[in-house]
This record gives structure tokens, sequence and C-alpha cells, in this order.
């Protein structure tokens, strides 16, 4: 008996330790997570893409200064985006309203190797999430959410 309470109190103290751990890493964001669930995402839509903005998240990989570079995407006001990782560029052509980002005929890419594996990373979540149809969803005034393949949090 004596060592089955000893068993509940461990897994309890177990718990409350997780439980905390939780509460921390919700709270700051925590050492590379974000998570965005649907019900959170506010519904409005940004009136206009047009220009620089920074990737500061893919999915739930939160970017640092620990991943070299943050990659940006560029919209410009005649439909043109380009974007990079910090080592290739990438571009083609857009049409935005009413939250649907479309990219028109593809995008064009330049194909040079980059020996930092956590760029080439960046760089193949940035390529394969701008293709067809994206959904923009305003997070804050200066904060969207695409959702495509992957989902981008993008910061101008």
């Amino acid at each position: 008996m004596k060592k089955f309470v000893i068993h509940i109190i461990v897994a309890l103290l177990f718990l409350a330790v997780i439980a905390v751990l939780y509460a921390v890493i919700n709270k700051t964001g925590g050492p590379g997570i974000y998570v965005v669930h649907d019900s959170c995402v506010q519904r409005s839509v940004p009136d206009s893409l047009t220009g620089l903005w920074h990737v500061v998240a893919f999915d739930t990989l939160l970017l640092t200064k620990d991943t070299i570079t943050c990659p940006t995407i560029t919209f410009t006001d005649d439909a043109v985006l380009t974007a990079t990782a910090g080592c290739n560029g990438m571009g083609g052509r857009y049409e935005y309203s009413d939250g649907q980002l479309i990219i028109v005929d593809g995008m064009c890419q330049t194909e040079m190797w980059c020996d930092n594996e956590l760029i080439m990373r960046n760089e193949r979540l940035l390529s394969y999430t701008l293709h067809d149809t994206l959904a923009v969803y305003a997070l804050q005034p200066d904060t969207i959410m695409v959702k495509g393949v992957h989902s981008l949090k993008m910061v101008k």
C-alpha cells in the first residue's frame, strides 16, 4: 500500500510538471513551436498583400535566429511576387481577392544547391507552399496566415 501511494504521488508530480511546461510553452510560443488552431484564426481577410512580408513560421515550426534566414515574399502592385529563403530566388504572377491568393501559371525558381541544410529546408517549404490557390487570413493588422500545402505565418 505504501508503494502504491508513493507511485500515485510521483505520477501526480510528473503530471504537474508536464502541465507547467505545457503552460509555459503555450504562453511564450515555446522553443521552435508555433501552433495556430483554425478556431483561433480570425476569418477576416486583408485588403491587399502588396509589400514585403517576412515568413516567421511554417506550419508548427517557428523560425528563429537559429534558422539562419527568415524567408521573404514580396507582392507588387502589378501582381508579381518574388520570394527567397536566402539562396535561390523564385517568382511568378499572382491574383488576390476575397482572401484567395492564386499563383498563376506556377512559380519559376533558380536551382542552385546551397550548402546550408536549414536554408534548403526553408526553401523547400516555401516552394512547396507557393502553389495553386491559397487561403489568406488576417491574424493582426500586420500579420497574416497563408494556408495551402503548408501554412505560413507572415509579418510585415
